[in-house]
């Protein structure tokens, strides 16, 4: 009894010690008074020094636990390497068999969304593509191309054999239609004409009277009509008049009428009246008269002539005008736009099997290295930022300040119930050991 009762106490202090000791880093969980004055070691320390751990546990697992390096070299491994490429080759497994579609995948209220988030990135490619177009100089290319290609189009053989088989069919054609020229004219293409053939009277009285000045034309003239005069004249005449002054005065009368500016209304009735009885003519007729006059070199001539106007500078500025025209106007953004965005709108609504069909291996592997690359670019450039962004210091500690006292007790009691306890008898073996040395030292005395 004399050593086991010192034994027992000390075990039964140092148990209770210990015991007390974890309670009240807990307990009591608010300040107690008596009389208005504050009751030692209350509340518990860490309720009493909540903030402060809460500060303190923040910091370490901002700066320590999940510090931006930590985390990288946690995922940036071997082993997440394989992790990921097995992760890729699930999803795409799982993918390749799958009937739905993204489409599907979106919930209802956000398919509007979805839809206008894709109207927006039509739109901004739409942009992008004209930027593109007017940036790099394209119209100016496309019309170098199209014009170089229809030069070696226009020089090449065949080209101008097919245009003379077009001439050739054309004018078989006109041989068989027994059409009046004025029935295949319009009205207002006759009515043209005479309008320009008016409005151009004094130009053309004009011409004809150069024509008669010209030396060359009043020498044939004059000897056409003295000819004529002495053909037709009888010789009792010119006894009294010779040939010359009957040509002469002819002349002069002819010359008199050519000056005459009424004599312009004559020049177009003239015109007119053959224009009129060319008209009348069939177009068979016409070409009947005209085809001893087209042979194989004409036809070529005429090739050859249509090709050349075809030729022709303006094309290019045409070409160019038109290319202006059409990468400037709203329809033809509108159409590309509408095409972007239907093509969005297609991949969106094509089940994910179709979308992966033409994908093998070999591009699979392709793709893991594209995302790894990825991956490893946010890991080195963005994750320190996108930390330091959310503050993890900071959330660690607002979410111990946002524990309930008593949670935090269960919590950690719960986590440390085995060391708690072995503190606990630990107290006690202690207490236990110190209660023997009292008798030991008394039996030394």
């Amino acid at each position: 009894m004399k050593f086991l009762i010192p034994i027992l106490v000390g075990a039964i202090i140092g148990y209770i010690t210990n015991w007390l000791a974890i309670k009240m880093l807990f307990r009591p969980l608010e300040e107690k008074r008596i009389f208005g004055l504050k009751i030692p070691f209350t509340p518990g320390l860490i309720p009493k020094e909540r903030n402060r751990i809460a500060k303190s546990v923040g910091e370490a697992v901002g700066e320590h636990i999940l510090a931006p390096d930590v985390i990288a070299k946690a995922i940036y491994n071997d082993l997440s390497n394989e992790k990921l490429n097995s992760w890729i080759m699930d999803k795409y497994n799982s993918f390749k068999n799958d009937s739905q579609s993204m489409n599907d995948m979106i919930k209802t209220e956000d398919k509007v969304k979805i839809y206008n988030l894709i109207v927006l990135v039509s739109k901004d490619i739409t942009d992008s593509i004209f930027n593109q177009i007017h940036n790099s100089n394209l119209k100016e290319r496309a019309v170098d191309y199209i014009i170089s290609q229809s030069d070696i189009l226009l020089k090449s053989v065949e080209t101008k054999e097919y245009i003379n088989k077009i001439i050739i069919g054309e004018i078989h054609k006109i041989k068989n239609d027994h059409r009046k020229i004025k029935d295949v004219l319009s009205q207002d293409s006759i009515d043209n004409i005479n309008n320009i053939l008016e409005k151009n009277k004094t130009n053309i009285g004009n011409n004809v009277k150069a024509i008669f000045d010209d030396s060359n034309v009043q020498n044939k003239l004059n000897d056409s009509v003295s000819r004529l005069v002495e053909q037709n004249i009888s010789k009792v005449i010119t006894m009294f008049i010779s040939a010359d002054q009957i040509s002469e005065k002819i002349l002069q009368v002819v010359e008199k009428y050519i000056n005459d500016p009424k004599s312009n209304d004559d020049y177009i009735m003239l015109i007119k009246n053959g224009l009129n009885s060319l008209l009348d003519k069939e177009l068979s007729d016409v070409i009947d008269q005209l085809e001893p006059l087209i042979n194989e070199d004409k036809i070529n001539n005429i090739s050859s002539y249509l090709i050349e106007e075809i030729k022709m500078t303006e094309f290019s500025e045409k070409l160019s005008y038109k290319l202006d025209n059409l990468i400037n106007s709203g329809i033809i953004r509108d159409e590309i736009e509408g095409v972007i965005k239907d093509i969005l709108v297609d991949i969106l609504n094509k089940p994910f099997s179709l979308l992966l069909e033409r994908l093998d291996e070999d591009l699979i592997k392709e793709l893991i290295t594209l995302l790894r690359s990825i991956f490893d670019q946010v890991m080195v450039n963005e994750l320190p930022v996108l930390i330091d962004y959310f503050d993890v210091s900071k959330i660690v500690e607002d979410q111990i300040n946002g524990y309930d006292v008593k949670y935090t007790e269960e919590l950690i009691l719960d986590i440390a119930n085995k060391e708690l306890k072995a503190i606990t008898w630990l107290g006690a073996l202690l207490g236990a050991i110190m209660g023997i040395l009292t008798p030991l030292l008394q039996m030394l005395q």
